[in-house]
């Protein structure tokens, strides 16, 4: 879609802006398409902070429905950080 038609598309937030162009201009950016200075110009955007801010919105709404889906699919065990390596609990002692 083009810019002009993701304006177009469904009824201004409060912001006054529509809810896709925002996702559209978030994507772009994280997909690599231009930096905020060249995304903002394109899809009309006053600010590149206002940008930064519906990136990072975005990001958030991702990394929140990926708990939602870990935990749906795997209960509690699937939200356990599982980073590093792990010592045997006879390994461990108090710092």
């Amino acid at each position: 879609k083009s810019v002009s038609d993701l304006q177009h598309a469904s009824v201004p937030d409060a912001s006054g802006l529509v809810k896709p162009l925002k996702s559209a201009a978030a994507e772009a950016y994280l997909r690599g398409e231009g930096s905020l200075l060249d995304l903002c110009k394109k899809f009309k955007i006053r600010s590149e902070t206002q940008l930064r801010d519906w990136i990072t919105l975005y990001n958030k709404g991702h990394i929140d429905q990926g708990w939602v889906r870990k935990y749906e699919e795997h209960g509690l065990d699937g939200l356990t950080d599982r980073r590093g390596k792990r010592k045997p609990l006879e390994a461990m002692n108090e710092v």
